[in-house]
């Protein structure tokens, strides 16, 4: 049988629980890999390497919820196995990830001090703001992918920092329930919905296929809603996450 037979048969019966199935264990292959690697710029690619396929599978079939839920499981995953490599290996991990040392450095700089800039509500919402609109650009113009990219990155540094602060933590309970911020976990999914929203239609766009714009602007609204909400949670509750970390970390 040719590859293309074996592929397009493999597509055919793709369903979502295999599609899920696979997709765990791609996400893994490409984390270790880009650990591996060590490289910041290549990790990205690798990362969204693991997903495209089966995201676009939903996208081309102008499925928005299971592409929405595949992504969700992919950055999951990704969040997962980057913040368990941060811990064993975060020298490498540090090296892999865009951003995740200089985000680690403020976060300490934060802990040992809640006047630093880092913890101010305005600067995050200006971040969303900046990060947003780049994902919300680069979907529009990559089918969805491109905005994925951009929750992978977010994903990476944000769970480098987790595995940092499980080595210098004093109490794992603790750490390991606040080492990922809530906000950042409503900020990435906000993106993927951003993502899903504007990246489905044009993909059938070029399949000429017809597109579900109600659904379209359903996605983006959640996005936005979650991104919104992410920005509300900072600000109620910011210092009281810092005061937990702060009394259960070593800072280093």
């Amino acid at each position: 049988m040719l590859v293309s037979e074996r592929v397009s048969r493999f597509i055919a019966e793709l369903t979502f629980p295999r599609a899920c199935y696979y997709l765990a264990a791609t996400t893994f292959i490409s984390c270790a890999a880009s650990i591996a690697v060590g490289n910041k710029y290549v990790t990205p690619v690798l990362n969204v390497a693991a997903v495209g396929p089966f995201y676009l599978w939903a996208a081309a079939r102008g499925r928005y919820r299971p592409a929405v839920g595949l992504s969700l499981l992919w950055l999951t995953c990704l969040a997962l196995f980057f913040t368990v490599g941060a811990t064993f290996f975060s020298e490498r991990a540090g090296a892999a990830a865009l951003y995740a040392e200089a985000y680690n450095a403020d976060f300490n700089a934060w802990l040992a001090d809640d006047t630093v800039a880092f913890g101010e509500t305005r600067g995050y919402a200006l971040q969303i703001v900046e990060e947003g609109g780049l994902a919300g650009g680069l979907s529009f113009i990559t089918g969805g992918i491109g905005g994925l990219a951009t929750a992978a990155v977010n994903a990476n540094y944000v769970s480098y920092n987790a595995g940092r602060l499980l080595l210098g933590s004093t109490s794992g309970t603790y750490s390991i329930v606040f080492a990922w911020p809530f906000w950042e976990v409503l900020k990435v999914i906000g993106f993927v919905n951003l993502s899903v929203a504007l990246g489905v239609p044009p993909v059938r766009l070029i399949l000429r296929r017809e597109v579900d714009y109600k659904m379209a602007l359903e996605h983006a609204f959640v996005g936005l809603f979650f991104l919104a909400t992410s920005v509300f949670v900072h600000w109620r509750a910011a210092l009281f996450w810092r005061d937990v970390l702060a009394d259960v970390t070593i800072i280093g």
